[in-house]
C-alpha cells in the first residue's frame, strides 16, 4: 500500500468513526471512544481535530455509560500530554446532577491534577476549589473542594507562601464545617498542606496545623477523630524532634488513653496506623514510653475476647482491631529489642502468643504472613516462638496455612542459624516441627488448592539445610515419594520429583540413595501408568538441573532411553525433546556405548515411529543434535562443582545447601566424565566395635535415633498410604547392639528360627538341595553365619552346626545361597514332591508383611506377618547369585505357639544395572511343610524374573 493509499484509508477511517459518534447507537460510541488512544497513534492531527471535538459535544446530553467511558479515557489523553485542553469539560462534568457521574468526573480530575500545568492549576483549578468551598454549596462539594485542595498543596506549581496564602484560609474553614463528613475530609488531608508548608519551616506546621489535629481529635464524631489519629501519625515527618517529644507523643498517648473509654471505637483506627506510629516516635521514645505503647498495645489485642466487654461492641469492629495488630507485630519487635529487650520474653511473648492462638482464623492468617519477619527480627531470642509456629502448622483453616507455608523454609533457616535446630544431630525442636510439617502436609493435601501443595514441596527443598539426613529420609522422603506417584496436578507432581531429587543428592547414607533411586525406578520408569512414566521423564528434566553428568549418566540415562519404546506416544514424544540434552553430555571416547545406544534407539525410531507429532519432533532434534557446537565454560565448571559436592556427600559430609530454589530452569550442561560400564556393588567392610574383626554389608549401617518412637506420626496426626508397606522396612534391625536384654532376645529369637527351619525337614528337600551342598564359614567373632550353594547336601553334621553356633549371631543372621544353574527353586518344599512332576517345583512362599514406616534400599525381598498381604519385587539375579538376609528385630518366635510375629527375608542383587521383572505367582505353602512348621497356610504374590 502506497502512502497515499494509506492516508486515504485513514480519511475514510476517520469520517466512519465521526459518523458513529454522531449517528451511532451507544454501543457504536462506546467503540469509538475505547478506540481513541490506537486513532491517536495513526493519526494524531487528524483524531484532535475531528473525532475529540464530536465526543465533547455529545457529553451534556448523554447518557451514564457515555459520560463514565469518557470521564476515564479523559484520563488517559491529558497524561499521553496531546495538544487540547479538556479541562473546561472534566469541570463542567463536576456540576453533573447525577452524583455518579459527577463522582466520575471529580475522580479523574484528582488522577490529573498532578500533570496539569501551573497556569490551569492556579486559574482554573484553585478557584473551582474555592467556589465549591463556600457554605452555600452542598457537603458534597465542599468533600470534594478538601480533596481538590489537598491535591493543589502538593503540586509543584505552588510554593509554600502561595499555599500559605491561597489554601490555608480555606483548610481552617473547612476544619470546622458542621458537616461531620466535611471536617473528616478536610482532616485526611492535612498531611499534604503540612507537606506544601514544610519549606516555609516547623514552626509553621506547628502553629498553624497542630491546633485543629489537636480540636479534631477531640471532636464528637467518632470518624473524624479516626481520621485525626491517622492525620497526626502521617504529620509527624513534618514537624521537628522537639515538637515530637513535646506535643505528639503526649497528644498521641491521650488519643490511646481516650479510646480505651467505654464507647469509643477509635482504637480500631490506632490499630491501623500503629505501625507507622512506631516507626516515626521510636527514634524520640524513652524506655518509659516504649513500656506504655506497648502495654497499650497488649490491651488492644484483646479486644473482644473479654466476658465483660461492653456488648453493644460490634465483634466485627473487635477482629478487625485484632488483625491489624497482628500486621505490625513485626515493627512492635523492633521496638521492643531496641528499647526494653527484657520485656521480649514476658509481656511481648504473651500477646505475641495470644494472636497466634487468637479464635478469628483472619487474626491468625495476619500473624502468619508475618512470622517470617518476626523471627530473622529476634534474631538469637527466636527460640520462644518455636511452639507457636508447630500450633501454626497444625492450623486446620486453609487461609492459614496458605499464609504461611510460602515462609516455612525462611523460617526454618532462621531456626538453624541460632542453632534452634542443627543440621548434624536430632533435637528436640526437630522432633516438634518435623509433626507439625507432617500434619500441616496432611492438612493441604486435603484441599483443592494445588498451588498451596505445590508450594509447600518446594518449600521442602530446603530441608537438608534444617533436618538431619536420617529424619528427613524416615518422615518425608515417604511422603514426597507418594505425592510423585500418587499426585493428581501436574505442577505437584512434577516439584515433587524435584524435591525428592534434592533430598536424594542431599541424603549423607548410601542405603537411604539407594532405596530412593530404587523407588524412582520401579514406581515411575518401570510402572504401568502412563502418566507416572511421563513423570519419570519430568524427573530427568529436573536431575539434569539438580546433578552432574557423571551421576545422571550412572543412574538416570539408561531408564530414561528405554522409554523411547514405549507404547504411549505422549510418553515417547517427552523422552525425543531430551534427546539432544542426552548427547551433550556424552564425553567421547569414555561414553561411546552410551553414545552408540542413542544413536541405535533414535534410528530405529526414526525407521519404526508411526505417530505423526513425535516423528516431527524427532528430525527437530536431530537437525538441533547436529548442529551442536560445543559447550560453555561456565557450564563446565558448574558441572566440576557439582561432582565435587556429590564425592563430598558420598564420603558423608554434609554440604551446604547453595541456592538450590534458584537453579536455573535451563538444562546445564555437564563436564565431568565416567565410563558408563555399571559394575557391581562393593560390599562394605565393617568392624565390631567388640572383637575387631570385618563383616561384610550390603548397605551402610544408619545411625540410631533414639527419641523417634514409634508414636511420631500419630502424634503428628498423619498416617502414611498403605501402598508403602511392602517398599518400606524397619530401620532399627540395622542398628548396632546396645544392652546385655538385647542380645538376649535375639539369641532366643535364633534358636526359636533354627528349630523351626529344623522342623519343617530344610535338609530333607530334595528339589531345594538337588545338586547342591552348602558349606558353612563361621566365624565367632563375627557373629556371622554365612551359607554357600556348592556341589554338596547339607549334612545332619552341618545342621547341627547351625544350631550351635546361633548362640552367638548379631542383629544380621546371613544366609548366602548361590545356585549353579538358572533354575530358580523353591526354598520350602514338602517331602513328597514329585521331581517328575514340573508344576510342584513352583515357587511356594509365606504371606507375610511389615509395618514399618522407615524407608530403606530396597533391592531385596521382604517378608512379615502381621496379617496383612503385601506385594514386594525381586530383581533379576545375574549369575544366580541370591543373598538372604534374617533380620533380629523381625523374628520373635514363640515355640509353645509356634507363632510368628514378623520374619523379613531380603534379597541383594550384586549388581546396579538389575532391572527388575515382575511376574506374579500365588500359592500357599505345601500342607506337608505347613503340617511340621505349625504356621497357618498363607498366600504370597512373589516377583520372579524373566528367563531370557
Amino acid at each position: 500500500m502506497t502512502d497515499e493509499d494509506e492516508d486515504e484509508w485513514l480519511k475514510r477511517f476517520l469520517e466512519e468513526e465521526e459518523r458513529l459518534l454522531t449517528k451511532g447507537d451507544d454501543l457504536q460510541k462506546l467503540s469509538v471512544i475505547g478506540s481513541l488512544p490506537e486513532l491517536l497513534k495513526y493519526d494524531q492531527k487528524g483524531t484532535v481535530s475531528k473525532i475529540i471535538p464530536k465526543i465533547q459535544q455529545e457529553l451534556p446530553n448523554a447518557s451514564s455509560e457515555f459520560n463514565l467511558a469518557v470521564s476515564k479515557m479523559f484520563s488517559v489523553l491529558i497524561h499521553m500530554d496531546i495538544p487540547v485542553n479538556l479541562t473546561p469539560q472534566i469541570l463542567q462534568g463536576i456540576e453533573n446532577r447525577d452524583p455518579i457521574i459527577a463522582n466520575a468526573w471529580m475522580e479523574t480530575l484528582l488522577a490529573v491534577i498532578s500533570v496539569l500545568k501551573g497556569p490551569v492549576i492556579k486559574n482554573e483549578i484553585l478557584k473551582c476549589a474555592i467556589s465549591k468551598s463556600q457554605l452555600s454549596k452542598t457537603s458534597y462539594f465542599r468533600v470534594s473542594s478538601c480533596k481538590i485542595l489537598g491535591e493543589i498543596s502538593v503540586h509543584k506549581c505552588m510554593s509554600p507562601f502561595e499555599v500559605k496564602k491561597d489554601v490555608l484560609p480555606l483548610v481552617q474553614s473547612l476544619c470546622q464545617d458542621c458537616f461531620f463528613e466535611v471536617r473528616a475530609a478536610m482532616c485526611k488531608e492535612l498531611p499534604n498542606v503540612a507537606q506544601g508548608l514544610f519549606n516555609l519551616g516547623d514552626a509553621i506546621v506547628k502553629v498553624n496545623l497542630l491546633p485543629l489535629l489537636v480540636e479534631l481529635s477531640a471532636d464528637e464524631n467518632v470518624n473524624v477523630r479516626s481520621m485525626a489519629i491517622e492525620s497526626m501519625v502521617s504529620i509527624i515527618p513534618y514537624l521537628s524532634d522537639d515538637t515530637i517529644k513535646g506535643t505528639i507523643i503526649p497528644l498521641a498517648k491521650k488519643l490511646c488513653t481516650k479510646s480505651a473509654s467505654e464507647g469509643d471505637i477509635t482504637y480500631t483506627a490506632i490499630a491501623n496506623v500503629y505501625t507507622m506510629l512506631i516507626c516515626n516516635l521510636q527514634p524520640q521514645m524513652s524506655s518509659n514510653d516504649a513500656m506504655w505503647f506497648l502495654d497499650y498495645y497488649s490491651h488492644i489485642c484483646k479486644k473482644g475476647l473479654s466476658l465483660v466487654e461492653d456488648l453493644e461492641t460490634d465483634p466485627s469492629v473487635c477482629m478487625l482491631c485484632r488483625q491489624n495488630c497482628a500486621k505490625c507485630l513485626p515493627t512492635l519487635t523492633s521496638m521492643v529489642l531496641a528499647q526494653i529487650g527484657s520485656e521480649i520474653s514476658l509481656k511481648w511473648y504473651q500477646t505475641f502468643k495470644a494472636l497466634a492462638d487468637d479464635p478469628c482464623y483472619m487474626v491468625r492468617k495476619s500473624v502468619a504472613n508475618c512470622f517470617s519477619e518476626v523471627v530473622k527480627i529476634l534474631g538469637g531470642c527466636n527460640k520462644i516462638i518455636v511452639l507457636d509456629f508447630t500450633r501454626l502448622l497444625r492450623d486446620e483453616d486453609e487461609e492459614v496455612l496458605q499464609a504461611l507455608i510460602p515462609n516455612i523454609a525462611d523460617i526454618l533457616e532462621q531456626f538453624t542459624k541460632t542453632n534452634v535446630l542443627q543440621r548434624e544431630i536430632p533435637v528436640q525442636a526437630t522432633l516438634d516441627i518435623g509433626r507439625a510439617m507432617l500434619k500441616c502436609q496432611n492438612q493441604a493435601f486435603k484441599t483443592n488448592n494445588w498451588r498451596m501443595k505445590e508450594c509447600l514441596l518446594k518449600q521442602w527443598e530446603r530441608l537438608p539445610n534444617c533436618f538431619p539426613s536420617d529424619f528427613i529420609h524416615q518422615h518425608f522422603s515417604p511422603v514426597i515419594l507418594n505425592a510423585t506417584i500418587y499426585g493428581k496436578a501436574k505442577p505437584v507432581r512434577s516439584q515433587a520429583t524435584r524435591t525428592l531429587l534434592i533430598i536424594l543428592r542431599y541424603s549423607l547414607k548410601e542405603n537411604h540413595r539407594t532405596w530412593i533411586r530404587e523407588m524412582i525406578q520401579t514406581q515411575l520408569c518401570n510402572s504401568s501408568s502412563c502418566y507416572s512414566r511421563q513423570v519419570y521423564i519430568t524427573l530427568c528434566n529436573h536431575a539434569i538441573d539438580i546433578f552432574s553428568w557423571k551421576y545422571f549418566k550412572e543412574y538416570f540415562y539408561l531408564p530414561l532411553l528405554n522409554l523411547a519404546e514405549d507404547p504411549i506416544a505422549i510418553v515417547r514424544l517427552s523422552m525425543v525433546k531430551l534427546c539432544p540434552a542426552l548427547k551433550q553430555m556424552l564425553i567421547l571416547p569414555l561414553d561411546r556405548a552410551l553414545q552408540l545406544k542413542l544413536e541405535n534407539i533414535l534410528s530405529k525410531m526414526e525407521m519404526m515411529e508411526s505417530d505423526k507429532d513425535v516423528m516431527m519432533t524427532l528430525k527437530l532434534k536431530l537437525k538441533e543434535m547436529k548442529s551442536f557446537k560445543g559447550i560453555k565454560n561456565e557450564i563446565l565448571l558448574e558441572d566440576k562443582r557439582r561432582a565435587e559436592e556429590e564425592d563430598k556427600i558420598m564420603k558423608g559430609r554434609p554440604v551446604g545447601l547453595k541456592a538450590i530454589t534458584q537453579m536455573s530452569t535451563v538444562h546445564q550442561k555437564d563436564s565431568t566424565v565416567k565410563n558408563m560400564k555399571l559394575s557391581p556393588t562393593k560390599p562394605i567392610v565393617v568392624k565390631t566395635p567388640a572383637s575387631g574383626s570385618k563383616r561384610t554389608s550390603s548397605s551402610t549401617i544408619p545411625s540410631p535415633m533414639p527419641f523417634l518412637d514409634q508414636h511420631f506420626y500419630t502424634d503428628a496426626g498423619v498416617s502414611l498410604p498403605q501402598d508403602f508397606g511392602d517398599i518400606v522396612t524397619t530401620q532399627c534391625d540395622k542398628s548396632p547392639l546396645k544392652t546385655s536384654t538385647e542380645v538376649t532376645k535375639l539369641i532366643e529369637s535364633a534358636e526359636n528360627l533354627t528349630s523351626w527351619l529344623e522342623q519343617i525337614n530344610l535338609h530333607e528337600s530334595t528339589s531345594f538341595l538337588e545338586k547342591n551342598q552348602p558349606h558353612f564359614m563361621l566365624e565367632e567373632k563375627d557373629m556371622v553365619i554365612s551359607v554357600e550353594n556348592v556341589k554338596e547336601t547339607l549334612t545332619e553334621n552341618d545342621v547341627k552346626a547351625l544350631e550351635t553356633t546361633t548362640t552367638n549371631m548379631t542383629d544380621e543372621l546371613k544366609v548366602n545361597i548361590q545356585s549353579h544353574r538358572p533354575k530358580r527353586n523353591s526354598c520350602v518344599f514338602s517331602r513328597n514332591t514329585n521331581k517328575g512332576n514340573k508344576s510342584a517345583l513352583k515357587r511356594r512362599s509365606l504371606n507375610i508383611n511389615c509395618e514399618s514406616k522407615i524407608p530403606v534400599a530396597s533391592k531385596h525381598l521382604h517378608l512379615s506377618y502381621h496379617g496383612k498381604s503385601k506385594s514386594f519385587t525381586e530383581e533379576q539375579q545375574p549369575f544366580n547369585t541370591k543373598f538372604v538376609r534374617f533380620t533380629r528385630s523381625s523374628i520373635n518366635l514363640d515355640q509353645e505357639n509356634s507363632k510368628i510375629s514378623a520374619i523379613n527375608f531380603k534379597k541383594f542383587s550384586p549388581t546396579l544395572n538389575a532391572k527388575p521383572n515382575n511376574l506374579s505367582i500365588s500359592q500357599g505353602i505345601n500342607s506337608n511343610a505347613s503340617k511340621h512348621s505349625g504356621l497357618p497356610l498363607r498366600t504370597l504374590k512373589t516377583a520372579t524374573p524373566k528367563r531370557e
